[in-house]
């Protein structure tokens, strides 16, 4: 299996267990959005909650950019660059890409 293959199995493996995680609310539904071609990756929640206000959170958003994973967006508690880490992926690969360029030095995970 290729890196990249390998990245994707990961990632969608990953997401696809925070979409299964905790109790289900009426009205509300848990996404996984994957493009395997395009190698971008989410997990959302979108529905109605009490029938008035309509819910659509980007949970988190991944994409895989020249042999990297990028993580765009983490409105978690998750520490996601650490989980994907434990998963097979090396920190020389995974790019917090939510802190600024001249930041990422600083993270300890690829700067890009």
């Amino acid at each position: 299996m290729d890196k990249i293959t390998k990245y994707q199995n990961i990632i969608i493996d990953y997401l696809t267990e925070f979409a299964n995680f905790g109790q289900p609310r009426p009205g509300i539904e848990k996404q996984v959005l994957t493009d395997c071609i395009h190698n971008h990756f989410q997990y959302v929640t979108t529905g109605w909650q009490d029938r008035s206000t309509f819910v659509y959170i980007v949970g988190l958003h991944l994409d895989i950019k020249d042999g990297k994973v990028w993580i765009w967006q983490n409105n978690t508690d998750a520490f996601v660059g650490d989980d994907l880490v434990e998963r097979g992926i090396p920190k020389s690969d995974i790019v917090l890409a939510f802190h600024p360029p001249q930041e990422r030095l600083y993270t300890g995970f690829a700067v890009a």
